[in-house]
């Protein structure tokens, strides 16, 4: 076979039908029935898949096979992607035998879900067959994918950890982790910890080096466990947000002031930097040496009586309040309480964080209602605030309000392919969830019904607009990520 007889393409998921002669199940009917099986037979393992897509998206190295067929395509290998991206893109598909799994599904982070497949369109199921079946049946004498053993995958993932991962296990190994830290080290965001490791500027700070992805450390030792120990306090403190070190200049103010709160000195990152090194998995091999030794070259002096200065070698950390344990259930507000916006127009800010405290399972309406005016006035705050750049006409309807808003923060912020995703699943989706329909029917119909659900989905869709919006109304650092 050559390569005209497929074409790779990103089609859309209401476009794909699911195969009613799946290999994996006897031949249905329709697509209603090819879905139920697809769930009674692979319920957890489509979760599963469900889970990992809200927390990593799709797996780019998996592409979905599909055949044409009139003005849609069946997939004919995929079936568990698209049914897993279906009911993250609308749990009202799944009927009451599977209440269980809805609930499951509705308590992901659903903001950022694709309604997109890559997929290889063949131009016939016989051709798609040899691939599928290849893929499907072994290694096949090397022709198919060749499992790796235990000790190949332990390599790997030894040689691929992400940074944040490898300083964890760092502090692990070498019982760095304060008590206080490690009880609530469950509530940490890894990506924050990687986004500081991965900046240079930090890693110099905090007396890091790296060579490729390997991460190197100072010797363990009182110093650069109190440093550790009191970064961790920082990004597990409840007034700690991504947009602290969004970008290079707030990882710069961010460590300045670390350095500042925790009387961290240059002489400090000095003696640090003259110890000796080691990696995570060098560590279990020095450690015997580090317990024998004491030289400044491997554990620098600590600051005596003498010295006036209070640096953090010295200095008595204190404990951290520990930060609230995340619920078991679903927020019980609209915005999140860890979500934080600087609103400078008092009535829109009162809003705002009436709708941080009130709960929406108790009064979706009222909310739903409340949700709509806040978007409204904060699109024609943002009009107001920039009427010279923005042409807007009496009566302009709320949709094409929003359009405008947007190309006018893509021209501020030279926003980016996914910044301008996030926006357009905002304000650019016509699914019965987030649309600005229904939206508008919170206030103007008379049948109309507010879902706690839904709003919260909805506003999962809307925040990463709001972040955007309001860092240009308040003048901060653009955001790029």
């Amino acid at each position: 076979m050559n390569n005209e007889n497929y074409t790779r393409k990103q089609i859309n998921i209401n476009d794909i039908l699911l195969d009613t002669e799946n290999p994996r199940f006897e031949k249905v009917n329709n697509q209603e029935e090819a879905l139920e099986i697809m769930i009674r037979e692979y319920e957890e393992k489509i979760y599963n898949l469900a889970k990992h897509i809200t927390e990593n998206g799709m797996n780019p190295t998996e592409l979905s096979a599909v055949i044409k067929s009139d003005n849609k395509y069946i997939i004919l290998d995929g079936n568990r992607r698209l049914t897993a991206l279906r009911i993250l893109n609308n749990p009202d598909l799944l009927n009451q035998d599977f209440e269980k799994l809805k609930s499951k599904i509705m308590k992901l982070d659903r903001a950022n879900i694709p309604d997109t497949i890559n997929a290889i369109e063949f131009e016939s199921e016989e051709e798609a067959n040899l691939w599928i079946k290849l893929k499907h049946t072994g290694e096949n004498d090397g022709l198919g994918t060749v499992e790796w053993t235990a000790l190949q995958q332990s390599r790997f993932d030894d040689d691929k950890y992400p940074l944040s991962i490898q300083l964890l296990k760092y502090m692990e190994s070498a019982d760095l982790i304060d008590e206080s830290i490690s009880k609530n080290i469950i509530n940490l965001k890894i990506t924050n910890l990687e986004r500081l490791l991965t900046d240079p500027d930090v890693r110099n700070i905090l007396s890091i080096t790296r060579s490729k992805n390997e991460l190197h450390f100072p010797i363990p030792n009182g110093k650069i466990k109190n440093i550790l120990n009191s970064l961790l306090m920082e990004l597990l403190s409840e007034d700690f947000t991504v947009n602290k070190i969004r970008n290079k200049p707030d990882r710069i103010n961010f460590m300045n002031s670390f350095k500042e709160k925790y009387n961290l000195t240059e002489d400090d990152i000095k003696d640090l930097k003259d110890c000796e090194v080691t990696t995570v998995k060098e560590y279990e091999n020095l450690k015997e040496k580090t317990d024998d030794k004491a030289s400044p070259k491997e554990a620098p002096k600590e600051s005596t009586k003498d010295n006036k200065k209070d640096t953090i070698a010295n200095k008595t950390i204190p404990k951290p309040k520990p930060p609230e344990m995340p619920s078991t259930k679903d927020r019980y507000t609209l915005i999140p309480k860890d979500f934080n916006l600087t609103i400078n127009n008092s009535k829109i800010n009162d809003i705002y964080k009436e709708l941080k405290e009130i709960s929406v399972d108790d009064y979706p309406n009222v909310i739903g209602a409340s949700f709509r005016v806040f978007l409204e006035l904060s699109i024609d705050y943002y009009i107001e605030e920039n009427k010279d750049e923005i042409d807007i006409i009496a009566n302009d309807k709320l949709k094409n309000k929003l359009e405008k808003v947007k190309t006018h923060l893509n021209n501020k912020l030279k926003l980016d392919s996914n910044q301008l995703k996030d926006i357009n699943r905002a304000i650019g989706s016509n699914d019965n969830i987030v649309s600005i329909d229904i939206l508008h029917g919170y206030i103007h119909s008379t049948v109309a019904q507010a879902s706690a659900d839904g709003l919260k989905t909805t506003w999962n869709n809307y925040e990463r607009f709001f972040e955007l919006l309001y860092e240009v109304l308040n003048d901060l650092p653009l955001a790029k990520a």
